[in-house]
């Protein structure tokens, strides 16, 4: 497994994994930066890059990195790691992900994680959050195999989620 930036090159393989989503009744893809919203790659392509870039950020954005987890040269996994987070939103999170739904249970979704952490930790960060829904069992098992603690429990519009955070060594 390894995380690589998006890129023009990957569009068949990216829209090949938006499909999965689609396809399994799933209307959000997390740590995508809305790829299940949009319907041209390059318009999205663009955001996220301008996004990851303080030069060309908007002010109502957060500097965002996304990575594709690639294994065996194809796009299993997508995770965003985010450089700052609202501190007023109690279920924020530092870092955001998706395992294509045919992927799931393999060990890709904790591979990834650890691999974003240690892009946070390049980054700076120090102490990452991670929100997760309470009924993500398999969300649950990725971080806590990534060694963050839960924290609190909060209510998000009347779905309960769990707060985990985890120090950067």
């Amino acid at each position: 497994m390894k995380l690589i930036r998006p890129q023009k090159t990957c569009e068949n393989q990216i829209m090949d994994f938006k499909e999965e989503f689609i396809n399994n009744d799933e209307s959000v893809i997390y740590g995508s930066e809305s790829l299940e919203e949009t319907e041209n790659y390059g318009e999205w392509l663009e955001n996220i890059q301008n996004n990851s870039d303080e030069k060309t950020l908007s002010e109502d954005d957060v500097l965002t990195d996304v990575y594709l987890g690639v294994r065996n040269q194809r796009v299993v996994g997508i995770v965003s790691v985010k450089h700052d987070i609202d501190e007023s939103q109690e279920y924020s999170s530092h870092i955001n992900y998706s395992v294509r739904p045919s992927c799931r249970c393999k060990g890709c979704g904790t591979k990834m994680v650890k691999q974003a952490l240690g892009k946070a930790k390049d980054i700076g960060l120090e102490e990452i959050q991670v929100s997760i829904p309470h009924d993500n069992i398999g969300s649950i098992k990725v971080i806590e195999k990534n060694n963050a603690e839960l924290v609190k429990s909060v209510d998000n519009s009347g779905e309960q989620v769990d707060v985990y955070q985890l120090k950067l060594e």
